[in-house]
């Protein structure tokens, strides 16, 4: 016990120690014209983020912005002693106002500032997907499936190869009908075929219904900016554009000219991607 009072004050002595070693380092580094020199260079490398844009019912993403990580771009440069504009670190900055909040508006494009294209495929109770999916791994392009309920039952082998080719499923409900019972059911199913799934609901048109279950599940719900069902490579031709939302139905049509038509979006310097890509606010994506 007599020991006690010494033990306790050659603790304090070294927590002092160590809070001191600690205080005099910042001060030294905020003093180092290195840091001053990043700071100062900081300025020429700010891109603001992008709030997301909401105009009535809908939004759209905005769009990470960028700032040098100082301590991380000082740490890099303290080894050599000097400013290298090689290692200088960016770190992304999010919106004051996010996508992420929006959960009551339905979601009708990414960012226009992105030239990438969200592809959807649309898979309903008859749809064969085998040749769609040859055509996409052939052409190296990952894209989102919306899958209807009644066409899992039948078709669990073919679920597990959009999985396993790198796409993304999402819940399409039961029959074409969101009904909070039959969404649980198709979500389970999924879960339990597949590793890649994204929370969105898909709609074609305004429904206030299926938003609210979508949104109280906390599910985001998209409506396509081009929802094709005919005519593919001449609908894509007529209105592609930066950050649009393209939808699918699958038939004999879409077979014969998907080819094409992925080929036409990539040389006019589109990339075509999964929805959840397509949608984040990332600029690095």
């Amino acid at each position: 016990m007599k020991r006690l009072p010494q033990i306790l004050f050659i603790l304090l002595l070294a927590c002092f120690s160590f809070f001191y070693t600690d205080k005099v380092a910042t001060i030294l580094k905020s003093k180092d014209p290195l840091l001053e020199k990043i700071k100062e260079k900081n300025k020429s490398y700010v891109v603001n983020p992008i709030d997301a844009f909401i105009e009535g019912s809908t939004v759209i993403p905005g769009l990470n912005g960028f700032d040098i990580d100082i301590d991380k771009s000082y740490d890099n440069m303290k080894k050599i002693g000097v400013f290298n504009d090689n290692l200088i670190v960016l770190k992304e900055v999010s919106p004051n106002d996010t996508i992420n909040n929006y959960y009551d508006k339905y979601i009708v494009s990414g960012n226009k500032l992105k030239s990438t294209i969200g592809f959807i495929f649309i898979v309903e109770e008859d749809s064969n997907i085998d040749k769609i999916l040859e055509i996409l791994e052939e052409k190296e392009i990952n894209a989102t499936f919306f899958i209807d309920g009644a066409w899992i039952e039948a078709n669990k082998d073919s679920l597990k190869k959009i999985s396993d080719n790198n796409h993304e499923v999402g819940n399409l409900g039961y029959k074409n009908k969101y009904e909070e019972s039959l969404f649980i059911w198709t979500n389970n199913n999924l879960k339990r075929n597949n590793k890649n799934i994204i929370k969105y609901c898909y709609l074609e048109n305004i429904n206030d219904e299926v938003l609210n279950l979508c949104k109280n599940y906390r599910y985001k719900t998209v409506i396509p900016s081009l929802i094709i069902k005919k005519e593919p490579l001449k609908e894509v031709k007529k209105n592609l554009d930066n950050g649009i939302i393209i939808s699918f139905n699958i038939n004999k049509k879409l077979e014969s000219e998907l080819k094409a038509l992925i080929s036409y979006i990539n040389k006019k310097g589109y990339k075509i991607d999964l929805l959840s890509k397509h949608l984040n606010e990332k600029r690095s994506d």
